[in-house]
């Protein structure tokens, strides 16, 4: 059968549909025009029909396949036979992923022209591809090797190169196809061979043996990282398979160091239930060591706002403030765009600083769809983003948050009252109505005034006067426009509104008289004014003396040292388990607030019914590690309850996020306990003040 790669894509699709699917859904998967997918399916209605397989289109509903079990066999069948491997049509980063499928495969060094033959393309085409891979393979801890006479290789430590193969299935995979018996990776040359490489053969039963696992313990690990550790698990595997085993014990760091042993005993023993290969003691000890985040994930449920991580927040807040600021766009309030970057950057920072490729096969879209506001924040990020180079891929995600929150701020309309001043008479003053309601219909217009009246209405009759004469009033009270509004007026204008009208619109309804809604809010103020009090009440400074003589303290002694001032307001027995939490805690990664002498040790348990907030001050720095980036001379300990109030909860994450201002940074480092307590207590009238807008 002659049959193009995207027919092959589009018939795959239908192929594991036992449902309709509309045309629209076949382009967005395979990212071209609905136009292209109607004229591909004429084409594929002719090859369907020779093997007695009819397109049922049903308006409204999409197009299905009717085809016998039988009759799809053969289709399979012919399909596989018919295909080149699809080799004629691949792209070059195609054809650059199958090089490094095929060096990272094999054990010897592989002979360019094999390479060339094997990938149907020139010597020289394959040379170039080798010429950029070379950055590629260097970034991920190894060397590519080519010389002549002897070939082409990739070189390095075996764990270096399991990690590049996750890499690449990273940036070149769709994690569907990991999952389920599709025909379309049974086709795509470049998917076969990465699935090869991560052992697709075991990966269901591998996802069985996590499942096991997952009864007996749960984690709270987010779809990503279980995802994750799944192919890299099935990676090792199929490394064993291949025979490419890890070097023997004190060559290699191959510990499950930090993993309690009943629970490394369960992971062996759930893959052992499910896997039937024989694996070395080193093979064995790697493979548990990948479940550190699985036993670490944060089922303590430790005290956070909404973040992880200092360095990631301080990066959102300020990108999220000059964006904001370029557009005229108050994106403070959208707590759902800060929660999307938040948890997009924690895994983009960590594939950063790894050096992995970025993949976004939507960027060309991005660019074409917000290509200014793409622009504008890829400058952003350059001026106040971290040290790490930030690829376009990484800049057409964050446009995409960006994208979606200004889609969600044009959606709400905020009214403004307006008087319209125009000396053109009724005719041009119509006109001008009309092109105001249709371009701006946030604008309630009021009233139709001469421009002498204007000065003698009362402020608070209005919040703008749109004019096409100049007015004797402040700048800030009124538009001026022409009778046409032009459409660089009509955004002027709006713009007016957003640095002016609304303001004096808030201002307004400040002073107006208290609805329902209102008395809601200040019931609700009433409630977080108790939680205040309560917290400041019980907060207090603890000085702790001799704690070691260099400085240098294990974390755990240092956390029972931390625990025994405090010890009466805990119950009985709860000290053991709160510091094996905080000990879990700061080992999966350094609470230090950073460019600071401050760390933040918190945690939540079923053992404590009350929050406890203490600060504990060190006679000189120190550090419980050898890194000097971990010494601090204050630490603030939070402990609260698992089960506890939502208004509560954001009061304790509201003093996390204070910790990155600077001024409420050097007052717990220098001020006595009445000072803290009453900069705390201005912090938490502005959050109220924020409860009650």
């Amino acid at each position: 059968m002659n049959v193009t790669k995207r027919q092959r894509q589009i018939i795959g699709m239908l192929f594991e549909r036992a449902t309709e699917m509309t045309v629209a859904e076949m382009a967005q998967r395979i990212q071209v025009s609905s136009r292209t997918v109607h004229r591909e399916l004429m084409d594929i209605e002719k090859v369907l029909e020779r093997f007695g397989i009819t397109l049922v289109k049903k308006t409204g509903f999409g197009i299905r396949m009717v085809a016998s079990s039988e009759q799809l066999e053969r289709l399979q069948a012919e399909l596989f036979r018919s295909t080149d491997d699809g080799l004629s049509e691949i792209t070059p980063q195609e054809r650059q992923t199958l090089i490094l499928c095929s060096l990272l495969s094999q054990s010897e060094p592989i002979k360019l022209f094999a390479l060339a033959h094997e990938l149907q393309a020139a010597v020289q085409t394959i040379g170039s591809d080798l010429d950029e891979l070379e950055e590629w393979v260097e970034r991920n801890g190894l060397r590519l090797i080519r010389k002549r006479g002897y070939g082409i290789e990739i070189v390095g430590p075996e764990g270096s190169k399991r990690r590049a193969i996750a890499n690449l299935v990273a940036e070149s995979l769709d994690h569907s196809a990991l999952f389920g018996n599709t025909l379309e990776s049974g086709y795509d040359p470049v998917s076969t061979r990465l699935l090869a490489l991560v052992g697709k053969e075991r990966f269901i039963r591998l996802e069985r043996a996590l499942w096991q696992l997952e009864e007996t313990y749960p984690t709270a690990l987010p779809e990503a990282a279980y995802t994750e550790l799944l192919i890299r698990l099935s990676i090792a595997l199929a490394r064993c398979s291949a025979g490419f085993y890890l070097p023997e014990p004190g060559t290699t760091a191959t510990t499950a160091d930090g993993l309690a042993s009943p629970f490394r005993d369960r992971v062996l023993a759930c893959l052992a239930d499910e896997l039937d290969l024989e694996l070395p003691e080193r093979e064995r000890l790697a493979l548990t060591s990948l479940f550190r985040e699985w036993e670490g994930a944060d089922r303590s449920g430790g005290v956070r706002p909404l973040y992880e991580g200092f360095r990631q927040l301080e990066f959102v807040t300020k990108l999220v403030q000059a964006v904001g600021d370029k557009l005229n766009v108050d994106f403070g309030e959208d707590r759902s765009l800060i929660e999307g970057l938040l948890e997009h950057m924690t895994p983009a920072m960590r594939r950063l600083s790894n050096g992995e490729r970025i993949r976004n096969p939507l960027l060309p879209e991005i660019r074409a769809s917000y290509g200014e506001l793409f622009n504008g924040i890829r400058a952003t990020v350059r001026q106040v983003g971290p040290k790490l180079p930030i690829p376009d891929e990484e800049v057409g995600y964050l446009t995409m948050h960006f994208g979606a929150a200004l889609e969600r701020y044009s959606r709400v309309v905020r009214k403004v009252r307006a008087l319209l001043v125009c000396m053109g008479g009724i005719g041009s003053s119509k006109l001008l109505a009309i092109r105001i309601n249709k371009e701006l219909p946030q604008i309630e217009l009021l009233a139709h005034i001469s421009w002498f009246e204007a000065a003698r209405v009362p402020e608070d009759d209005y919040d703008l006067i749109i004019s096409t004469v100049d007015l004797p009033l402040p700048a800030d009270q009124y538009f001026k426009s022409s009778p046409l509004l032009t459409a660089e007026e009509a955004e002027k204008l709006g713009q007016f509104i957003r640095n002016h009208a609304y303001k004096r619109a808030d201002d307004r309804m400040g002073r107006a008289e208290p609805s329902g809604d209102s008395l809601n809010k200040l019931n609700g103020i009433v409630q977080y004014s108790k939680i205040c009090v309560q917290l400041l009440d019980q907060f207090e400074v603890v000085k702790l003396s001799g704690i070691s003589a260099d400085g240098i303290v294990p974390l755990e002694e240092l956390v029972d040292r931390l625990l025994e001032p405090i010890g009466r307001r805990l119950p009985a027995g709860a000290a053991e388990e709160i510091s094996a939490l905080l000990v879990r805690r700061e080992e999966q990664g350094s609470q230090v607030v950073p460019d600071t002498g401050l760390a933040l040790f918190h945690t939540r348990t079923d053992v404590v019914e009350e929050p406890v907030i203490v600060l504990f001050r060190f006679d000189g720095p120190i550090r419980w590690t050898r890194e000097e980036s971990a010494a601090v001379s204050h630490i603030l300990l939070m402990v609260g309850p698992r089960t506890i109030d939502n208004r509560k909860l954001e009061v304790l994450s509201e003093i996390s996020a204070l910790l990155l201002e600077p001024d409420v940074i050097e007052r717990l480092e220098t001020g006595n306990e009445d000072a803290i307590k009453r900069m705390f207590s201005h912090k938490f009238e502005r959050f109220l003040q924020e409860r009650l807008a």
